[in-house]
Parts: C-alpha cells; structure tokens; sequence
C-alpha cells in the first residue's frame, strides 16, 4: 500500500512540472535570450553623463592639468628646550664660604651686572694683600731715578694684578679699589655677566665650596631650540637653513618662525626618525621652553606637472581622477602620482597638460557612475 502511494505522488509532482513549465514558456515565447544579453552594457566608452542640472545639483567643477609652482609641506611637532650656548655654570678658581645669596630662587630673573652671592676666602685675601702691597712699591718706586727698581717692582705689580683677574669674578672697578687699599677681607661681591633665569642653585648660605665646584646654572632666554621629528623618507627635503613655521596651543593663529640649523647625522633604529635642531628669536619672552608646537617645514617651490588634491578618488591604493570629455561626458582613469605637495599631487603618468579634470563633486560622480552600471546590469534580470 506504501509503495502505490509513494509512486502516484512522484507521478502527481511531474504532471505539475510539466505544467508549470509549459505556463512559463507559453508567456515569454516573444521574448527572446537576445534582448536579456544587449541589456547588459556598460555606460558608453565616452565615460559616465551627467546633465547641466545635475553637475549643478552636486557643484561639480572642472580644472586644468598644468605646469605649477608646488611646495612640499613636511609637517611634524617639536618641544621647545634652553639653547646649550646659553647655558652657563657658575663656578670659582678657588675655595671659600658663602656669606649671603642674592639669587636665592630657582626660576628668578636675573640680569647682567646683578650681584648673585658674596663670598670670604683665604685666597683671595691673601691675592688681595699682595696686590696692594705690589702696587705700594711700584709707587714708591717711581718717585727715584732708578729704572731697574721701577721695572722690577711694576713687573711684580703688574703679575699680582694679573693673578687676581685670572681668579675670576671680581671685576676691575674692585681691583682698582684693592689698589688704593680698600681692600675687603671679606663678603667679596660676585656679578653675573649674563642675563638670563636660574635654573638650579647648588650652595646655602654659609656653605662652604671648594674650587670648580659649580655653584649655580643659569640660562639665557633669548633664543631657544627646538627639536622636530623628521621621518626617514622626508629628510631628502629638509636641509640647513630650511625656513620653518611653527603654531603653539598658547597661541592660536599665531605663527613663529624658524630656521633649521642643524640635523642629526643618525635615524633612530625603530621609529626610523631623527631631529631638526630649530632655532627662534624670543627677544620678546613670549616662548618658554617645554612648549610643544606644531611645525611644517617650508621647502622651496618646484615647477612640476600637477593636479588639485581635490581631483582624486582614491580607491584603495589606485588613485582615480575624472577626464571631462565634454558635452556632458566624464570619464574615470586611473593614474599615476606623486606624493602630495600642499594641496596638489604632481603628476607621475596618465595625464597630459591642458587636460579637464574634475576638482570638486568627483565622489558624486564616481556613486553616479556606480548606481548606473549597477542598475544596467540587473535590467535583464527577470522582473526588471
């Protein structure tokens, strides 16, 4: 009984096959293959039509593929630092004791000519007293007629004198002072020679100090450094004396220049960088070193065939651009270029001077041009 059953419903579902497929053809026999085939085409070869409406509609603009003066824009950031000439450490060519501080605060100004501490020492008393002593003889030496006794007692002068400037930090208007016996024997006044901020004090006062033992590190502010990044593949346009501009976040829209003077002759091993050394004027105080800014570095302009930035489609790693063949006609092609100068690309290969690229809209185009070969290769699609 199974088996009768089984066999007249295969028979059932076959007489419904045939039936169906003799529905199907008896309704599409005056539509032949061919038609489906001569639907699938491509846009025309002249490339993908878009209408005055339409090119207003999506502000499409056209441009010229010419000869132009293009500059290179490296951009980077760098931190500003203490210029290293203007960095200086106080230190003395003898020992002794501070007796008071005057530049008593790390991070105070200071200005040249301005007392920093006073000191005692043994030794320069002692350089003191016989510098007087020399020159008391020399004067006495001078009122007799013998010559021998006046050149020998101004050479010992002259070599006392001598030995207290080579002591260093105490300056000729105290010298001459010593020489009409005033002489102190102690809290000698040390001058700072340079203008600048303390950036670290190293003795208290009443401290003792030995000779050489640096006493104090100050720094000029008057220019400052910078040291900007520089990856491998860019530093073939970067060289001594590159102007540079450099905008800070304490200053919005305020541009610093620079120039560069000096490159370090080594990459480092993993990221494959070095540093520019950048050099600025901060007469007027307004940098300070620890700022970060971000630099371009300005490379002089090049006569080279180029294109708007604007102009090209990238599709993956292919750049794409627009031809406009006229009449309402914009057709792709994929070309060759070089890396990008500012706001153009020069033009390695697939475009020739006075061609008509579009500059601005070339996405609308490219989603136009997709949507219609989409819609042209579903239209023999059954239903379509």
């Amino acid at each position: 009984m199974k088996k009768i059953s089984y066999t007249a419903g295969l028979v059932v579902a076959l007489i419904m096959g045939i039936a169906i497929s003799a529905i199907y053809f008896s309704t599409n026999k005056n539509k032949p293959p061919k038609k489906i085939i001569k639907k699938m085409v491509m846009p025309p070869k002249k490339g993908v039509f878009v209408s005055s409406r339409q090119r207003q509609l999506y502000g499409i603009t056209v441009g010229m593929v010419k000869y132009r003066k293009i500059s290179h824009i490296v951009k980077s950031i760098g931190e500003l630092t203490f210029a290293e000439p203007l960095i200086k450490k106080i230190s003395l060519r003898y020992s002794g004791y501070i007796t008071k501080l005057y530049a008593n605060k790390t991070g105070m100004k200071i200005f040249a000519g301005e007392k920093l501490f006073k000191i005692y020492s043994p030794s320069i008393f002692n350089a003191e007293k016989n510098l007087f002593l020399a020159y008391k003889n020399y004067k006495k030496a001078e009122k007799t007629n013998y010559k021998f006794n006046i050149s020998e007692s101004k050479r010992y002068y002259r070599a006392a004198e001598k030995r207290l400037e080579l002591y260093g930090g105490i300056s000729g208007r105290q010298i001459d002072k010593i020489k009409k016996g005033f002489y102190v024997k102690s809290d000698i006044a040390i001058y700072s020679d340079m203008s600048g901020i303390l950036l670290k004090k190293y003795v208290y006062s009443g401290q003792h100090f030995t000779r050489g033992q640096t006493l104090f590190k100050i720094a000029g502010l008057n220019k400052l450094w910078m040291n900007a990044w520089i990856y491998e593949n860019d530093l073939k346009f970067i060289h001594k004396n590159s102007s540079v501009s450099v905008e800070f976040s304490a200053f919005p829209r305020k541009i610093f220049n620079g120039r560069v003077s000096f490159i370090y002759p080594y990459l480092k091993s993993r990221s494959r960088i070095t540093e520019a050394r950048i050099v600025f004027n901060n007469s007027k105080g307004l940098l300070q070193p620890g700022m970060f800014g971000n630099v371009k570095f300005v490379i002089k302009p090049e006569h080279k065939l180029s294109i708007e930035a604007s102009s090209v489609l990238w599709t993956g790693t292919r750049p794409l651009v627009f031809i406009y063949s006229g009449k309402g006609y914009f057709k792709p092609k994929h070309v060759v270029l070089g890396k990008r100068w500012g706001n153009y690309y020069p033009v390695i290969r697939g475009l020739r001077a006075g061609e008509k690229v579009v500059t601005s809209g070339t996405f609308l185009i490219s989603s136009d041009a997709n949507l219609k070969q989409s819609v042209n290769s579903m239209a023999g699609m059954p239903g379509m």
